[in-house]
């Protein structure tokens, strides 16, 4: 049997001797095998500062080793120069980040030309945050159907005295609908003229998301059938005909499915779905007869307008790359009046944010307490509360109070 060697640190109080006491009480195991397994690689590896990476190739994804690279910025104003390597791969590091940054790369080789040379960087993917299936009970579930009759009925009679006294008026149902419009809009039936759009509040939401992503998230129903030049894509079991800018891809030669995983939504200002026949005619005059006929020949016509407006032409420049990365800004303070007691207050406080505490720690009852010092105009105050616990579940509240 071994002896256990028990050390005692000092420390004021009596408490904290107790501490000590306990934590060599304490049973400690090994897992031998843990010691000799190489540890396994982290699905997020560290950054120690903002880089910018991204490969080279040529027109046929072949790496480019030795090509130079230039990274020019207006915002910070800097200029770096690298050469790829063996794989076509680049790094600039040291970069200071910054918010709305915008990087232009560009490519040459070693003779000096751009031709046939592409840039790819390593965009960043964020995580797609998966909202909590837990839903609150309705009030009214698992109630007495009694109390639920008695209080349509007071809710009823409320509505009648107040109408017979003047006091309101029961109107109609009344639908409202509205058309969204993309501004600049080639679709033949005028802008909004869709059974289906999607708005720039859309857009906003996809960020970089390709325009099939954007299209499956919208539409569970796509799906792709086919190899090389014989692909096609389906929504709705029917061919889906892409119109870019008011022209027809497929009429020009080019492929759905180049496009389909190229634009991003980024590159898109509306996407309008004609697939009934009071949009889809005024493309195809024979798309009543196609929908009585064979429906696996029927067309979906969808209309892709972008923010260049210049048709389905690639995006990509030879040897140029915009990089517009979203990089996190310098931690900035949040402005708080200091009043001292005996000092006399000159000039107004008007604030109309008052105060913003992002790092706000409960006790073991889960209470804290946060002052502030309210504007000198009376108004009331919208608070809100946002944060998480140590299991990750996520809580909100919002409260209003008045200052007289």
């Amino acid at each position: 049997m071994k002896n256990r060697a028990i050390i005692l640190v000092k420390s004021g109080g009596r408490l904290a001797e107790l501490d000590n006491l306990l934590l060599t009480q304490g049973w400690v195991g090994y897992t031998w095998n843990a010691l000799t397994t190489p540890q396994a690689k982290p699905i997020f590896e560290a950054e120690p500062g903002f880089a910018v990476n991204g490969r080279v190739a040529n027109g046929f994804n072949k790496p480019l080793p030795g090509a130079d690279i230039i990274l020019l910025s207006h915002k910070p104003v800097m200029e770096m120069d690298t050469v790829s390597d063996q794989e076509g791969r680049f790094t600039f590091k040291g970069i200071s980040p910054v918010d709305t940054a915008a990087f232009v790369i560009q490519a040459k080789r070693k003779s000096g030309s751009n031709f046939n040379i592409l840039i790819d960087v390593d965009e960043f993917v964020p995580p797609i945050f998966k909202q909590s299936t837990f839903s609150a009970m309705p009030w009214y579930l698992n109630t007495d159907t009694l109390l639920l009759r008695n209080r349509g009925n007071k809710l009823s009679q409320h509505l009648a005295e107040e109408k017979a006294q003047g006091m309101g008026m029961i109107l109609k149902e009344v639908v409202v609908n509205d058309k969204r419009i993309i501004t600049g809009s080639k679709n033949l039936n005028g802008a909004g003229g869709a059974d289906f759009v999607l708005d720039q509040a859309d857009r906003e939401k996809a960020k970089k998301m390709l325009l099939i992503d954007l299209l499956e998230q919208k539409f569970k129903g796509i799906f792709k059938s086919g190899i090389g030049v014989n692909t096609v894509y389906r929504l709705k079991g029917h061919i889906i005909k892409l119109v870019i800018d008011g022209m027809f891809i497929g009429k020009l030669g080019f492929k759905v499915d180049t496009y389909m995983n190229y634009l991003t939504a980024e590159d898109i200002k509306g996407i309008e779905i004609m697939y009934t026949s009071k949009y889809a005619m005024a493309y195809d005059p024979q798309f009543i007869s196609k929908q009585i006929g064979a429906d696996w020949n029927v067309p979906v016509y969808v209309e892709v307008t972008t923010r260049q407006g210049r048709g389905p032409f690639l995006k990509k420049k030879p040897g140029i790359y915009i990089y517009k990365p979203m990089a996190f800004s310098p931690a900035k303070q949040f402005y708080r009046p200091r009043y001292a007691v005996k000092s006399t207050v000159s000039g107004v406080d008007l604030r109309s944010t008052i105060h913003w505490a992002p790092n706000i720690v409960t006790d073991t009852t889960g209470k804290a307490v946060v002052s502030f010092y309210s504007a000198d105009k009376p108004a009331g105050y919208t608070i809100i509360m946002q944060g998480s616990d140590l299991n990750g579940r996520l809580g909100f509240t919002q409260k209003e109070i008045i200052v007289q």
